[in-house]
This record gives structure tokens, sequence and C-alpha cells, in this order.
């Protein structure tokens, strides 16, 4: 019923636009998706990551690759894909044919079924038992529906349209077996999910520091190594054939060279149009990109980044002991929130998608409180936390036309997890009062903010300005949220 009630809101999102309908010439990221099927489907591997690569190259590592050959080959022979055109080679960009977009929604629901749905119910019952929670099953599958129904990623996956529910799934799926004590297992998983998609380095240095702690620095030299050998070899089986299927070894290394040149976009600006980061949001004062060039602002990101995630990083690596292992696990999660959030709010090249990665695991805190324990003020903030997030994704929403599934999924999501219960909240005085007016004003912001933008147009000097306030409202609670 679980997995029928998650799957049933997806379709429903997924009746709706998607990213680019309409927008001649490039589309958007649901074309995107698709020409990297046509892409994979139709030309040798050699040559996926040299095609026309103005017209939506491809950019992702190579499991997204494989992905979309998988797809593609079940396009084309299960469903009809090949009599009707979907991925002929050049002839379907643009293609808009509503059986096309019922199958490209049903592959991203189906990439849900098979990896994050699992991963979210086996995370739930193995983080309740390390917290020693035993609550009813009514209980699990409430904090089951909580993680499932998390609303930035449906609106993203399923409304604007994209696949982050694989790599989210899979970095969940290394989480799990971290928790299970099966390290070698959680290095595949999580190898898996950077070759998927490259935004998994936000959940990286944590995850290193945690095995290296637990292996290594804990005098378990053959551990160590064994995941070392996993983690290499899990590597080098995704991408030799990326090596192999050329015709010289000179030309395999350039293929090698150019998929990496792809993932890693460093001649791109600082940030992705506009997005709730210190940079963008710094820039407004401070034009960087008049006086650093390219090469200077990389690395001030990069230094202000590991500055960023050191605090978590040093944490988790004097906090982490193999005799108090529940401790250290529990840790773990605190420790990937602020890490991907200093990754979100500091790094080089961010969009506004990112704000997906922090939320995985600030969305899993709710098994640890219990999912809706709303007389705790922790519990509040987290659902305020999703809320600031969906928010944040606004301008992208109003875009694609999704302004309906936003609201529908902004009031389902906090009638479920009691977001507007603080009102009510009956704590300590001051902290009382304190929580209610933070909240109730930040709510207030992004109301007027929303409505401004529907209802008022821009001055013709700053048209921008909706959008502007909107990333200043998300940043300034973004690091509300970094530095709790």
């Amino acid at each position: 019923l679980i997995t029928l009630l998650a799957l049933l809101i997806r379709f429903c999102l997924g009746i709706g636009p998607y990213s680019g309908f309409n927008t001649f010439p490039m589309f958007g990221d649901f074309e995107a998706q698709r020409h990297w099927l046509e892409l994979t489907l139709n030309l040798p591997m050699k040559d996926w990551y040299f095609y026309d690569l103005q017209y939506w190259g491809l950019d992702y590592p190579i499991l997204t690759a494989y992905h979309s050959l998988l797809l593609g080959y079940m396009g084309d022979y299960l469903f009809g894909g090949k009599s009707r055109g979907w991925f002929d080679l050049d002839r379907s960009r643009g293609k808009e044919d509503p059986n096309l977009k019922s199958f490209m929604r049903f592959t991203v629901c189906l990439t849900d079924m098979i990896v994050y749905i699992p991963a979210v119910i086996w995370f739930s019952k193995k983080y309740a038992k390390l917290t020693n929670d035993h609550s009813t099953k009514s209980n699990t599958k409430e904090r089951n529906i909580i993680i499932l129904l998390q609303p930035s990623l449906l609106i993203i996956d399923h409304g604007h349209f994209q696949y982050n529910g694989c790599m989210l799934g899979l970095v969940l799926l290394a989480i799990n077996n971290i928790l299970d004590d099966k390290l070698g297992s959680a290095c595949v998983f999580f190898v898996a999910s950077l070759c998927f998609k490259q935004m998994s380095l936000y959940f990286a240095p944590i995850i290193f520091v945690y095995l290296l702690k637990r292996t290594l620095l804990s005098f378990k030299l053959l551990e160590f190594c064994s995941i070392g050998l996993l983690t290499s070899l899990t590597f080098v089986l995704l991408y030799f054939p990326l090596y192999f299927f050329n015709s010289s070894h000179e030309l395999g290394i350039q293929t090698l060279v150019q998929g990496f040149i792809r993932v890693f976009p460093f001649d791109r600006g600082l940030f992705e149009g506009k997005v709730a980061n210190f940079w963008c949001v710094s820039n407004l004062i401070f034009k960087y990109r008049e006086v650093f060039s390219n090469e200077q602002l990389r690395l001030y990101a990069l230094i202000l980044t590991l500055l960023a995630i050191a605090p978590a990083c040093l944490l988790t690596l004097f906090k982490t002991s193999v005799s108090n292992a529940k401790k250290s696990k529990k840790l773990l999660i605190y420790g990937l929130c602020s890490c991907s959030l200093s990754f979100y709010l500091f790094a080089f090249q961010v969009h506004e998608k990112s704000i997906l990665l922090p939320m995985l695991p600030l969305t899993l805190l709710f098994v640890e409180y219990n999912s809706i324990k709303t007389d705790l003020p922790v519990a509040q903030f987290l659902v305020f936390f999703q809320n600031v997030a969906l928010f944040s994704l606004w301008p992208l929403v109003k875009q694609d036309g999704l302004v309906l599934q936003f609201f529908v999924l902004f009031l389902i999501y906090s009638w479920m997890t009691g977001g507007f219960s603080f009102i009510t909240y009956k704590g300590p005085g001051k902290f009382n009062k304190y929580i209610k007016f933070l909240l109730t004003s930040v709510y207030f912001a992004m109301a007027m903010n929303i409505a401004a933008d529907l209802y008022i147009l821009p001055p013709t000097r700053l048209p921008d300005i909706w959008v502007i306030l909107n990333c200043v409202i998300s940043f300034t609670c973004f690091v509300f949220i970094w530095m709790w």
C-alpha cells in the first residue's frame, strides 16, 4: 500500500507539464533525457561524449549513459518507440508525442520502484532499530510515506523531469549497508551513485572519513584494503567499456578524458542561473566575475567549501568509533546533512536542483524523531526545512507551469507532517515565542514573494527582483539550517 500510494502521487504529477514543453529550439530537461536515450541507442559508445555537444551533449557519468541505453531499448522494443520514431537519431529532436511523454514518465517511476523506494523502506526499518525505536508498524509506514513523498524530489523528478531518485536511492543503499556493517557493499553502491550523477560527491568527504576511521584508523588494514579494492574495481568495471570499444589505446584514453571533461564542466560559470547559495546572493553586492578570473573563482570556491565541510569531517573523524557503533552511525546522518549543505552553499557551479542532496539526509532524520512528534521543536524545524527547500525551487516550478502541483504538494506534506502545528506549540515560554515568531515570519515572507511573483510585474530595471528575493530568503534559511 505504501508503494502504491507513493506511485499514485508520482503518476498524478506526471500528468502535468514538464521542463521545456513546446519551447523551441532547445526545449528542456525532458528533451535532454530523451535525447540521451536517442544518442546511446544509435551511436557507438566511443561517440557518446563527443556527439553534437551544442545540443544537450551527454554531461553525466557513464552509469547514466547505460541507464539511458537500457531505457532506449525498452522504449523501442517493448513500447513501440521504434515504429513511432521516438528515438530516431536527430530526426526525433523536440518530439512531444503524448505516448512518448507517458513512456518517459513511466521510466522515472520504474526507476524509483527498483532503486529509491526499496532503499527508503529498508532504511526506515534499519535506522528505527538503531535508535531503539520499538514503534508500531503503523508508525513505520508513516515514516516511509514521509520520506517517499519528500516534495522537492517529487516536483523535480516527476514534474520538471529528471532521474534524481536513482542517484539518491543508490546513496541511500550505501548508507543502509554502512548501518548493516557491510562496508564493501556500501562502497560499491556509493561508487554507483557517483557514476550515475557526479553530484553525489557532496556526500563523499563524510563517507570517506567515516570509512577511514572504521577501517585504517581502527587498525583494520585488511578491511581497508578490501574496500579500496572494491571501490577501484567498481570504477574500472563501469568505465572499462568506454575505453575498450575504441580502435586504439590513444582513442580509448581520449574518450575517457572527454567523459571526465563533460562530467566536470569547470569552464562554466560560478553558479547556474539564480540559486540560493553564497556566491549568487553575495554577487548582488560584489560582482565576482568582473574582478576575478574563472580559475581564481574555482580556487576560492574550493577553499570556502573545504573550510565549510571541515567541522563535520573532523567531528565524524573524532566521534566515530567501533566500540560505540550505534552512536557513530547516527552521527553519520548529521554529517551527511552538514557536508552536502556546505557544498550547496559554497561550491563552484551549483544549480537550484542541487538542494535535493542535503534534503535527503534531512528527510531521513524524521525516522530518528519518530516521524511526527510535532511537540518537538526539532520535528517542526525538519518540516520547515522541507518547505524552504520546496520554496527555493519556485522560480523553476513557475517556469515549468507546475504552480498547481507546487501548492498541492506543499499543503499535503505540511498537513501530513503537522507543518503548521508550531502555532499551538506549548514549550518553554521564551523559546515557544521565538519559534512561533521565526517560523511565522519566514512563511509570511515566502507567501508574499510568491504572491508578488504571480501578480505584480517587476520593474523594468529589475526584471529578476522576485527571483532574487526568493534566493535571499532561501539562502538565509539554509544558512540557519547549516549552522543548526
